[in-house]
């Protein structure tokens, strides 16, 4: 997946801008093989740790803070890759509209947007029960970190909610403590997520991946785009270019070359 991702923002010719940064596990790679190459994220906690890990790579980097969805910046980018399924975590199919529709607006002309996602596979809710998810140790304090996760349908169509439970111990293997934390993800249909890319100003789509696990490439074009209004639908009521009957009229902006 790292090689994979690099080649998204190498294809771009360009500065690209990773979505969701984190503490750089994509970010860092890149930089490393010479591309020019932005991050955003709206943790100030993990953007320090990024921004520690290209110091101690001896990379110079330009981290934003702030929001995916929808992106607020001053200005574009040749490509905008959004790795590692973070663009599930917009849960609201308008936000995630809305989204898209910024992700546009911040591309240069036939810029390139990269996208991770799923679709809801047999085995991927526990039905709520406990697995082990990943454990970790840090090396200047010598904790064990162990992640737990139990996994269900939520009541919102479409999305997964997710517990986490971390647990923490010491070098001697004590419990020093425990934390809940509770996480909603929204996974797409393959068709229906080309038909937001195309109702929010793309072209050129590729899936890559199998059914479950994929990856939505698109580029940006520069025609005006057609809101789903002036496609048969009624405000409130489902649209037909999504074949999944989940779509509401949304109001989307139509860019204007300056």
């Amino acid at each position: 997946m790292m090689q994979s991702i690099v080649r998204r923002f190498a294809a771009a010719n360009g500065t690209g801008l990773g979505l969701a940064t984190g503490n750089g596990r994509f970010l860092i790679p890149a930089l490393e093989a010479g591309l020019d190459v932005q991050g955003i994220d709206n943790s100030p906690a993990m953007l320090e740790i990024c921004q520690r890990h290209a110091t101690e790579s001896g990379l110079d980097v330009m981290l934003h803070e702030g929001d995916m969805a929808p992106l607020a910046l001053a200005h574009r980018f040749h490509a905008i890759v959004c790795p590692a399924g973070s663009f599930s975590l917009i849960t609201d199919e308008d936000a995630a509209l809305h989204a898209l529709t910024s992700y546009r607006e911040h591309l240069e002309s036939i810029g390139r947007l990269s996208i991770t996602l799923s679709t809801e596979g047999p085995d991927d809710t526990t039905h709520f029960g406990w697995r082990m998810r990943r454990t970790g140790t840090n090396r200047v304090s010598g904790n064990t970190f162990v992640v737990d996760e139990a996994t269900g349908k939520d009541v919102i169509p479409q999305v997964t909610l997710t517990y986490n439970r971390v647990e923490t111990y010491d070098p001697a293997g004590h419990l020093l403590g425990t934390e809940i934390r509770k996480v909603r993800t929204r996974w797409w249909h393959r068709d229906e997520f080309v038909a937001a890319l195309r109702d929010t100003g793309f072209a050129d789509f590729k899936l890559l991946g199998d059914e479950f696990g994929w990856v939505a490439l698109a580029i940006r074009q520069w025609a005006a785009l057609t809101t789903r209004s002036s496609l048969g639908a009624k405000p409130g009521h489902a649209c037909p270019r999504w074949p999944h009957g989940r779509g509401k009229l949304t109001a989307v902006s139509v860019f204007r070359p300056q």
